[in-house]
């Protein structure tokens, strides 16, 4: 089973994205850091951050008169969690209609299906192999 951690509001993805950016922040440079239109004021970001920090995705490190907050786990490594709980839970193992939907309701670009490509096309043949579904083997028997 995929350990998840707990689930991120808009405004902490918000927060994360200025995190990931920089090793360690103190709350100011976090204010200074982020986009005009998602600037907190200092005791709502101070909650939030200690929201983040028990959530697990923060690490708070006392250094003198100040608290400095670093990411506990990567944006990649989030990211690729998130993307394995849904594809194994939510859309039961279906990758390819699910792909497929991307694709045709979003632009991507040339660069981009590029990559995919070259990635599709440099897997081991063993890992194209499509593995077996839950509901595969009920329809068997």
């Amino acid at each position: 089973m995929i350990e998840r951690l707990p689930e991120l509001t808009k405004r902490e993805w918000e927060i994360m994205n200025v995190c990931w950016k920089k090793k360690q922040l103190t709350i100011q440079e976090i204010i200074d850091n982020s986009p005009e239109e998602n600037k907190r004021h200092y005791q709502t970001l101070n909650y939030q951050l200690e929201v983040l920090v028990r959530k697990g995705y923060l690490i708070r490190e006392k250094k003198g008169p100040l608290w400095l907050y670093s990411p506990k786990i990567t944006k990649k490594e989030i990211i690729l969690k998130e993307a394995y709980y849904y594809v194994g839970y939510i859309i039961n193992g279906y990758l390819c209609p699910t792909f497929i939907n991307f694709m045709e309701n979003k632009k991507i670009s040339r660069e981009e299906l590029s990559k995919l490509k070259e990635m599709i096309n440099n897997l081991p043949e063993d890992d194209k192999i499509e593995p077996e579904r839950k509901d595969d083997k009920k329809s068997k028997k």
